[in-house]
């Protein structure tokens, strides 16, 4: 097979086991994502993924960023009436993710 397919196939792969990852990844155990991290590390070495590529876990994190984006951006959406008021800050310390006031 030409290795441009097989890097198709890499990424159709990757693609489905990255599919709803936000429900699945906190129950992963350490061992299940040293698993997910190996096949990654096999696919650089075999040449399928890049090696300057994301690892599984910033591809999580940007996956969950870009879902969380999507949640704040649209009106409509069903978790929307979820989140806490938006608060405004005096003063910032820090860079954070978002503006909501995190309730205790």
């Amino acid at each position: 097979m030409d290795v441009n397919a097989l890097q198709l196939v890499f990424k159709s792969v990757l693609g489905k086991m990255s599919y709803a990852v936000s429900a699945w990844w906190g129950y992963t155990t350490a061992v299940d994502k040293q698993r997910l991290e190996a096949l990654i590390r096999r696919a650089v070495r075999v040449g399928l993924y890049p090696a300057d590529g994301p690892n599984l876990h910033q591809l999580v994190t940007d996956m969950d960023d870009a879902l969380f984006a999507r949640i704040q951006a649209n009106e409509q959406y069903v978790l929307q009436q979820l989140l806490p008021a938006h608060t405004c800050y005096k003063y910032v310390l820090r860079i954070r993710r978002h503006d909501y006031t995190l309730a205790l």
